[in-house]
């Protein structure tokens, strides 16, 4: 996703926070890494701020 070209970089902190919710509900192996990743890229790119719920089981 980092190689793709986005309007703004708000817009591609909310694709990777949709990105981190798929993974939040899909379950496979390995999806708990990639949600938190992508959480903490959304919280970068200001797209995910504030209350932690959404990400408290991640570092």
């Amino acid at each position: 996703m980092e190689n793709t070209d986005f309007p703004n970089d708000n817009a591609r902190g909310h694709a990777h926070l949709m990105r981190g919710l798929v993974y939040s509900v899909r379950g496979e192996e390995g999806d708990e890494d990639r949600k938190c990743a992508d959480f903490k890229k959304a919280r970068e790119y200001k797209a995910l701020s504030g209350d932690k719920a959404i990400d408290a089981n991640c570092e």
